[in-house]
């Protein structure tokens, strides 16, 4: 910058020197005022703007001459002077008075306040549009720009002074911000899964072999795609359950016991995050219970004589089943026991004097149901 100043007021000097002077004649008046202007020694403009300035002293008329007018130009009207910035740079430009004395102004076109940006220098980015995040630019000059160097890893999206990034993929790219005076800031931006990979699926299940026993579950959080394998396809398949067109759902999944044995499943995302999944597959004796399919008991009280057996219990150490009544207000229903099979009923007070009735349904890990007519006389 400061080769291209020297450059500048050589031209200047030059243009001076053909008007006759520099620092006026050496006839002078001594005591005429200075020649000045308003703009001082250095102004800054943007491209397109325009300033006006005060120009006094010295003996007028005032005229101007402008070093690079491609970059920056004066026009003088009486004793108002007009800047014009045009493109980013720097530029000179002279006043002379009638008497040859110059005066001169560095002009730089671009902004006084340097380029910037709310987004940090490094920025952390969930993956989908739910996790977008969207910043503003303040000063260098308009118009601006912003690029990602991986469009496919994140996204950006421009609208004035704001811009949106978005995650796509995981990874880590650099999102360049840009003015038209060619001034760039750079954000490292780093995508990944805001919630890690998981299933609906418990870290042990048990199923029967054969299609009418499989088991669907969903997949979420971690980066899509996700991918399905089976340690041992002969004795569970996993796959991902087809709509009705036969197009595959991208987050729900099958899980089929082909035969009795263990394998197990793993789901895995684009990040590499897993999640292991131990399926064993059994024979299965049908749900039932030691409780009659239809009973009678007296009000306020509870009976816990009942055990419930076979189906797919549910894994853990908790209850084997579950229980629930179609009211409440008649009778209501629990497993549990020190075995998790014990089913116990306990009945409401009726003081109706007209027989109520619940249905009671147990059902096991895979929704397999029996019912029990409870009548509360």
């Amino acid at each position: 910058m400061k080769s291209i100043r020297i450059v500048i007021g050589l031209l200047l000097a030059a243009l001076l020197a053909a008007c006759g002077g520099g620092g006026g004649s050496p006839g002078g008046n001594p005591s005429q005022p200075n020649l000045v202007s308003t703009a001082g020694a250095e102004i800054t403009l943007l491209p397109g703007a325009a300033n006006s300035y005060g120009v006094s002293g010295g003996v007028p008329p005032y005229r101007v001459a402008n070093a690079d007018a491609a970059t920056a130009f004066g026009a003088i009207d009486g004793k108002v002077l007009t800047v014009f910035g045009v493109r980013v740079g720097a530029a000179t430009v002279g006043v002379i008075d009638n008497a040859g004395t110059a005066i001169s102004i560095d002009v730089t076109v671009g902004s006084s306040m340097p380029l910037d940006t709310t987004a940090p220098a490094t920025l952390s980015l969930g993956i989908g549009s739910a996790f977008k995040r969207e910043f503003s630019i303040s000063g260098g000059v308009a118009p601006y720009d912003v690029s990602s160097s991986n469009a496919g890893l994140v996204s950006t999206a421009l609208n004035g002074t704001t811009f949106t990034l978005t995650g796509l993929q995981p990874g880590l790219v650099t999102v360049t911000v840009r003015d038209a005076a060619n001034v760039v800031k750079t954000i490292a931006v780093t995508a990944a899964s805001v919630v890690p990979l998981y299933t609906t699926a418990q870290a042990t299940i048990t199923l029967a072999p054969g299609d009418d026993a499989k088991r669907e579950f969903t997949i979420g959080g971690g980066t899509k795609p996700y991918s399905l394998t089976s340690a041992n396809e002969g004795v569970v398949d996993v796959e991902f359950k087809k709509d009705d067109d036969g197009n595959e759902i991208d987050d729900q999944m099958v899980i089929t016991g082909k035969s009795t044995g263990s394998a197990i499943v793993t789901v895995r995302d684009a990040a590499n995050g897993v999640v292991n999944i131990t399926a064993t597959v059994a024979p299965v004796v049908a749900l039932y219970t030691s409780a009659p399919a239809a009973v009678t008991l007296p009000e306020n009280a509870s009976y816990d004589e009942y055990q419930v057996f076979g189906g797919v219990p549910i894994a853990g150490g908790g209850p084997k089943y579950t229980a629930t009544s179609s009211d409440e207000s008649v009778a209501t229903a629990a497993v549990g026991g020190p075995s998790g099979t014990t089913l116990t009923i306990t009945t409401k007070d009726n003081a109706t004097g007209t027989p109520k009735t619940a249905i009671i349904t147990v059902r096991d890990a895979v929704n397999s149901s029996v019912t029990i007519t409870v009548t509360v006389p």
